[in-house]
């Protein structure tokens, strides 16, 4: 008889729950691992990077006039890249940002009903 012809039993594993997870998770945590570093270091370079008026209209989440508005009263810091010509153009840091918002922010319901059992 021939061997080649035979059809081999397909091999059939048994695990409970907690082995597969494990064995599961064994096989990818160096891809786990990689990917959070992956996403850690873009995130860092992306905090550093300037944001331009688009990019801050987006990042804010309001119009060009909004900004405008905001960017007129001094409220936030911009760079310019020639400071002598007013339409030149204009580069925010996402820290600054985040300090704006901070500062500005509104308080929510549950804020202001916990202020106002504290107070």
């Amino acid at each position: 008889m021939d061997n080649r012809n035979r059809k081999k039993a397909p091999q059939v594993w048994t695990f409970d729950g907690d082995e597969l997870a494990e064995s599961v998770a064994e096989k990818l945590q160096p891809n786990i691992i990689k990917y959070f570093y992956d996403a850690h270091k873009k995130l860092k370079k992306d905090d550093d990077r300037p944001l331009t008026y688009f990019e801050t209209c987006q990042y804010l989440k309001v119009s060009k006039t909004t900004l405008g508005k905001w960017v007129g009263d001094g409220l936030i810091p911009y760079t310019c890249v020639d400071p002598e010509n007013p339409k030149s153009k204009r580069f925010f840091q996402k820290k600054d940002l985040l300090e704006f918002l901070d500062k500005h922010k509104s308080l929510t319901r549950e804020e202001i009903r916990k202020g106002a059992r504290n107070g």
